[in-house]
């Protein structure tokens, strides 16, 4: 069966009927439809008799005087307009003004729009449009208006809420920003996809530092455990020492005792032994004292000899041993062991080495950053930074507790700087970390007061350069440095002080040139005409950042080819231009602002460079040295400590 077609225009339907809906309001207005479904309805644009949907050039879009065609249509009506001032009705002539010349101004039919995205088992004149109190249209709240009932078919972008076409037409969200549902989501896939492989990432990266954070606490107990058997041997080995030494000393006290007491035995025995000789000895006498004269006589000679003998080898009525022993323990020595025994063991984190050093070179000086150490139980951190100049001796330049540190100091002429760092804490002195080595500094230098165009001005200290303003500005103005370089990684920038504000195009190239003794004999700095790179007056590289191209006088690779953009970045007054030159690599690149815009010109075989500027305009240039924007294609400046550079 054919479906039957209507052209639905906002001047034929009432969108602002009073708590009704757009669909409910459709419905009542065409009764005769009964299809079942809003689908089944077919809408087109009144002028190509075309359907209309929701993307492309038959997006329904509503003119001032409420009527609605496809934006094709409005397309062609709108080139058909004097200077596509605005579009005509075919119906009604009401002009719309169209102030920026596109009809992406004139507003979508949103109620058009959300009868396309009805869905398809909802009928205009099913119950469920008859209000927003009906029971079944309340079923599914989550797709309907809380406020209007009608289906939620936009986004709008300002409040970042779902809201239907009463919302748009007379509600809280009139005039906002919007989508529909389908082409917002549409930007919020994008976005999801285009976050999803990093979040994926970041999620495999927590997973791996939750992996170590378990290892290494499973390390911490088994190491926690060994280090308690340890302490455990320790001092049962110090226990066993000392209860050795208790017996030793127990021992040699009774071996000398026993000596002693010995001796004094044997002297014991012999005094009793005389004891006796002399009792008898004195018997004896006593007994003759009493007798008869003949009686002495005969017993006075073996009385005599018993007195002898009890007098014969006599023995010491001195003790021959005293108690004469003592254990002394020296109050010294016993302090010296307590302490001893509390310094016995003891319980440390290594200090280890800092890592990660990474060294930046400027003008007059140098960055210097490490990876701190996160002691968790320690306090009192602090670390050394020391620097090296060819083969001089270390000297100290910093002491502290930051992570980084800014050096400042007139950069020599020398082959190596070299720098290295060491931690220290309250439980120890770290290793010193591998020198971190930066080539030969990029030294300062100015605007050269001689090789400048006579249209050039130059501020007093040299760094700020300008186009006379009463001169012509018909050719190139070029002016350089006051210094060539010969080797090395050298970064500058200069910074766009004035722009002008003149509305023609302006003329503004940055680059370097080939400074041989040749070349330099060539150029004529006061009346020179071309721009760096233009011929071979003025040979070198530059690039024109206000137009995004690359010019090239000199055998070089140019990326992309010469003459083709190499940016599309917008120059206004205040940004810098950024030229890293990479010698040793033969690169050189450019930087907007610190954004690296990539490798400019390779192969780049010379054996020094000028930077220079060139300007056909009323502009006014400084040069600038701040820390470099350093990337991987310049490895000789930035090294981290442990891992080789790779040119």
């Amino acid at each position: 069966m054919a479906t039957k077609k209507f052209s639905l225009q906002n001047g034929g339907v009432n969108m602002k009927h009073n708590n009704h809906s757009f669909i409910h309001q459709w419905a009542v207005e065409f009764p005769s439809v009964n299809t079942g479904s809003v689908k089944s309805i077919a809408l087109e644009c009144s002028v190509c008799m075309e359907e209309f949907s929701d993307s492309g050039l038959s997006v329904p879009r509503s003119l001032a005087c409420g009527h609605s065609f496809c934006t094709g249509c409005l397309e062609r009506l709108l080139d058909a307009s004097p200077n596509r001032s605005g579009v005509a009705c075919p119906k009604c002539c009401t002009l719309t003004p169209l102030s920026a010349q596109s009809v992406e101004l004139v507003p979508k039919n949103f109620g058009v729009l959300e009868i396309l995205s009805c869905p398809s088992d909802i009928a205009p004149h099913d119950s469920s449009f008859l209000g927003p109190s009906s029971p079944t249209r309340r079923e599914g709240s989550g797709v309907f208006c809380a406020d209007h009932g009608d289906h939620l078919s936009s986004y709008c972008l300002t409040d970042k809420k779902l809201v239907c076409s009463s919302c748009l037409l007379y509600g809280t969200h009139k005039q906002h920003e919007c989508l529909l549902v389908k082409e917002a989501a549409s930007q919020r896939r994008s976005v999801l996809n285009s976050l999803f492989p990093d979040l994926q990432t970041h999620k495999a990266t927590l997973e791996t530092a939750l992996l170590n954070v378990d290892r290494v606490s499973e390390q911490i107990q088994s190491a926690a455990g060994v280090l308690v058997d340890t302490v455990d041997k320790k001092f049962d080995e110090l226990a066993r020492c000392i209860e050795a030494r208790r017996v030793k000393l127990k021992i040699e006290i009774m071996e000398r005792a026993q000596i002693r007491v010995h001796a004094l035995a044997d002297q014991s025995e012999k005094l009793s032994e005389f004891i006796y000789k002399t009792s008898i000895a004195s018997a004896s006498c006593s007994e003759l004292l009493s007798a008869s004269d003949l009686d002495v006589l005969r017993g006075f000679e073996l009385a005599d000899a018993k007195i002898e003998a009890a007098y014969a080898n006599p023995v010491s009525t001195v003790p021959i041993a005293y108690n004469d022993l003592v254990c002394t323990f020296s109050q010294d020595i016993e302090n010296e062991v307590i302490g001893s025994v509390e310094r016995f063991g003891a319980i440390s984190a290594e200090v280890g080495t800092v890592q990660n050093v990474v060294c930046q070179a400027y003008h007059n000086g140098f960055r210097i950053s490490w990876e701190g150490h996160g002691f968790v139980d320690n306090e009192g951190i602090s670390y050394h930074v020391q620097v090296a100049m060819d083969n001089e001796e270390y000297a100290t330049i910093y002491r502290g507790g930051e992570t980084k540190f800014t050096w400042k100091t007139e950069l020599k002429y020398v082959t190596v700087y070299k720098f290295r760092v060491q931690v220290r804490t309250t439980e120890g002195v770290g290793c010193w970390s591998t020198p971190v080595e930066v080539v030969k500094a990029h030294p300062a230098f100015r605007w050269h007061s001689q090789w400048r165009n006579l249209r050039i001005e130059l501020s007093q200290d040299r760094l700020s350069a300008w186009w006379a303003r009463s001169l012509s500005q018909k050719y190139w103005a070029t002016f350089a440095c006051d210094k060539q370089l010969e080797m090395g990684v050298h970064y500058m920038e200069v910074e766009i002080v004035d722009l002008g504000k003149s509305k023609s195009e302006k003329k503004l190239a940055v680059g370097a040139i080939d400074c041989t003794k040749e070349n330099l004999r060539r150029i004529d700095w006061q009346f020179g005409k071309e721009a760096i790179g233009a011929g071979v007056d003025m040979p070198g590289w530059a690039f024109h950042p206000i137009s995004g191209v690359l010019n090239c006088s000199v055998g070089a690779k140019c990326l992309p080819v010469e003459g083709k953009p190499y940016s599309d970045i917008h120059i206004q007054t205040g940004d810098r231009i950024g030229m890293l030159l990479d010698m040793p690599a033969g690169r050189i690149s450019f930087f907007c602002n610190g954004q690296d815009l990539g490798v400019a010109f390779e192969d780049v075989v010379v054996t020094s460079l000028l930077p220079a500027v060139s300007l056909r305009d009323k502009i006014e240039v400084k040069l600038c040295f701040p820390p470099p924007p350093y990337v991987k294609r310049a490895p000789k400046i930035v090294i981290h400590s442990g891992h080789p550079s790779i040119s």
